[in-house]
């Protein structure tokens, strides 16, 4: 039983390696899909909530201060683009042009494998965070009320963790549909864009109206952004943590069974050479 449990991880782990140093052999586009473009996401959203406070005259919008909004967006960012991983279309491409074959006879899952591709961005988006609050720090941005704790940010980035699974999941989802559609990349680009909108990372979900956040807190968006960064932060209260944690693990397990359900049928339509 070991030896069955120990070979998935260790196979699991050598595509981890081997991603990663994909990810890292071309070094210009490494940095500039990976870092410039989660730091000019970033200020960008800094600038427009800097005009809005600016516009407004107010010292604080929806409890945040110009400070506290700073250092709310620079985590929700990053744990937004640390729940993407490596991106949405990979697995419907494989599912049209056949390569998804190669996938059905190594000795680990499709699920174990993909998800060995899509945990090293996840990672480096971490890490990536962890130099952007050094760097709000060392500049003089911190917000005064604010004070991290180590307890509350192993919980995020535990929390962080299962939204990246959910993330995963939910994607697998909606492209194992490709078995039955000649293309349903618009579902996963509406996901996209249900996610800047929805997760509280452009927007902190104390500035929608009650009625709105009500119908989110019940659904998948918060949890991708929004909730892992206020664990992290610990600006969350224990009553809402004990809350949400249920929530978030029932919607990962949920689109876990979703898509194996989905793809397992899907595999007995499908049909492909391979590469």
């Amino acid at each position: 039983m070991g030896l069955k449990i120990a070979a998935p991880l260790r196979h699991s782990w050598l595509v981890f390696s081997a991603e990663t140093k994909r990810l890292t052999a071309y070094r210009a586009q490494f940095w500039f899909e990976l870092v410039l473009s989660s730091i000019v996401e970033l200020l960008i959203a800094l600038a427009v909530w800097r005009t809005v406070f600016a516009a407004s005259g107010a010292t604080q919008i929806g409890g945040y201060t110009l400070e506290g909004m700073m250092l709310y967006l620079t985590v929700a960012i990053f744990f937004g683009q640390a729940t993407k991983g490596t991106g949405v279309g990979t697995f419907q491409r494989e599912v049209y042009d056949g390569s998804l074959t190669k996938y059905l006879i190594y000795p680990l899952s499709v699920y174990s494998y993909k998800l060995g591709t899509f945990m090293p961005r996840s990672l480096f988006a971490l890490g990536q965070m962890l130099l952007a609050l050094a760097g709000i720090w060392l500049l003089g941005y911190w917000p005064p009320e604010t004070s991290l704790s180590f307890e509350w940010m192993m919980a995020g980035i535990v929390c962080l963790f299962f939204s990246c699974l959910l993330y995963f999941f939910l994607i697998i989802l909606l492209e194992s549909l490709a078995f039955w559609a000649d293309n349903i990349w618009a579902l996963s680009y509406a996901l996209q864009i249900a996610i800047v909108f929805l997760s509280g990372k452009a927007v902190p979900l104390e500035l929608f109206p009650s009625w709105v956040r009500s119908v989110l807190e019940i659904s998948p968006f918060p949890f991708l952004a929004y909730f892992p960064a206020q664990v992290f932060l610990g600006t969350i209260d224990y009553h809402n943590f004990v809350a949400g944690v249920p929530v978030l693990l029932g919607w990962t397990v949920a689109a876990y069974a979703g898509s194996r359900i989905i793809m397992s049928r899907g595999l007995h339509r499908y049909t492909g050479v391979g590469q």
